[in-house]
């Protein structure tokens, strides 16, 4: 006999469907994606046959960390629209998350198993948790989490396989889907590109694969999190899209290291005919001294340190359309709530403040204020300023650099910026070019100089 659930099921399967899914994304629908270019690669991505698991009961939580129906239960899911007999989640196992009316949450933590996925669809009104510290999530396809859907893991969400996938929010704010984000492809030449607002909480690593930050859209890697981008890892910026991190890292971390990596702005497809942004935090550039209460606990805001390291034969390039005056453009952070930016208007704005000092302590950040007046009266007047360092072998081409201090512009042998090919430097350096470029051989360890 055909249950009621099991029409309304048949239903919300096929209307997804309409709607569009990660597995089924229906991409020749101008409604669901009318930004096409034609040229993404994630286009002409063919995949295996599979498995769809559905989400059952749609409206009622799952998992026991929110007192839910347990997702290893069978009969919670429906696979390839019929009932389920076992939960086997890998490589070639998708998943969805219907859209419901009544907000409900699905989470797999504490569940203790290892979570392996191909497609994910998150549907409206889902909030699907998971992940775990060491455990994580990898995902070999797609992600698309619907408008009204949420997605967060704790631990590293890594993008696997040999495949070209795409990772697409509908939602207009961005979304924190992950607490590290690791791309971990078989190959250089597979992609993972970014349609939307995305962030993450902490770590952003790339070791192999190219991160796709799409048409304006943008991805905030995290605090404290040393992003890094490594030989076989790429980091590619389309035409009015931004990749930085979500809060301005006045110390702790370098905000960006390229170890013989790339980072680009447009692809030879799609060159840019609007301008891509790299954003790097405002430091100590000026190595000014800070004789607060609190110096004994973060005497390092005295030191000089950079925002950006390039190294190991590391490239930098614009690819810009024919007759545009597009480019990649690498300067500095502006800060929503900082008293220096209030009135700046700029490309991306953080909404966060600048972690200082031990970002987990309330009496040294003032609850939030970061920073006693001792502090505040050096740093609120501080000059606004990035800080990069280049190594000898880096490669430069199509690029503009703004918002960098004086002297702050690090280059390892002079001359090097002589070698480079079309590029400039903005209005918003101090001091120019001539101000801002010096040689500096060796950074210290950590970044500093």
């Amino acid at each position: 006999m055909i249950t009621r659930l099991a029409i309304l099921i048949a239903l919300a399967v096929g209307l997804a469907a309409a709607e569009g899914s990660a597995h089924a994304p229906n991409f020749t629908d101008h409604s669901l994606w009318p930004s096409l270019s034609g040229k993404e690669y994630f286009l002409s991505q063919k995949f295996n046959q599979g498995r769809v698991y559905t989400w059952a009961k749609p409206g009622q939580n799952g998992g026991s960390r929110v007192k839910g129906l347990s997702p290893h239960d069978a009969a919670n899911w429906l696979i390839d629209g019929k009932a389920a007999h076992e939960v086997v989640f890998d490589s070639d196992t998708d998943v969805v998350f219907p859209a419901s009316e009544k907000p409900y949450t699905i989470s797999f933590r504490h569940e203790e198993w290892s979570e392996i996925y191909r497609h994910v669809t998150v549907g409206k009104g889902c909030e699907f948790s998971g992940g775990g510290d060491g455990r994580g999530r990898q995902v070999f396809g797609n992600i698309w989490i619907k408008q009204g859907a949420s997605m967060s893991a704790q631990g590293a969400t890594s993008y696997r396989g040999n495949q070209h996938t795409f990772v697409r929010n509908d939602n207009t704010e961005s979304l924190q889907i992950a607490q590290y984000f690791l791309f971990a492809k078989t190959a250089p030449e597979f992609s993972v590109e970014f349609l939307g607002k995305i962030r993450v909480l902490d770590e952003f690593r790339v070791e192999v694969g190219r991160c796709i930050v799409g048409e304006n859209s943008e991805v905030l890697a995290g605090r404290n999190a040393g992003p890094y981008v490594n030989k076989e890892g790429a980091i590619i910026v389309l035409s009015g899209g931004y990749w930085g991190k979500w809060c301005n890292e006045w110390v702790n971390d370098v905000d960006l290291k390229v170890r013989g990596g790339l980072i680009q702005g447009g692809l030879p497809e799609r060159p840019l005919i609007r301008d891509a942004h790299i954003g790097l935090s405002f430091r100590n550039w000026k190595g000014l001294t800070f004789n607060d209460e609190f110096k004994d606990k973060r005497d390092n805001n005295s030191l000089r340190m950079v925002s950006a390291t390039f190294s190991e034969g590391a490239t930098i390039r614009g690819i810009t359309a024919p007759g545009s005056q597009a480019t990649l453009v690498l300067s500095r952070t502006v800060m929503a709530d900082d008293p220096v930016d209030v009135k700046v208007k700029a490309f991306f704005v953080s909404d966060s403040f600048n972690r200082l000092g031990d970002p987990f302590d309330k009496k040294l950040n003032n609850d939030g204020k970061m920073g006693d007046a001792a502090f505040r009266a050096v740093f609120d007047s501080a000059p606004r300023g990035t800080a990069a360092w280049f190594s000898a072998d880096t490669k430069v081409e199509g690029v503009r650099f703004d918002g960098f201090g004086a002297g702050a512009f690090l280059v390892a042998e002079a001359g090097l910026v002589k070698r480079w090919h079309k590029v400039t430097f903005g209005p918003k350096n101090i001091g120019g070019q001539a101000g801002v470029v010096a040689v500096l051989p060796q950074l210290e360890k950590g970044g500093y100089w």
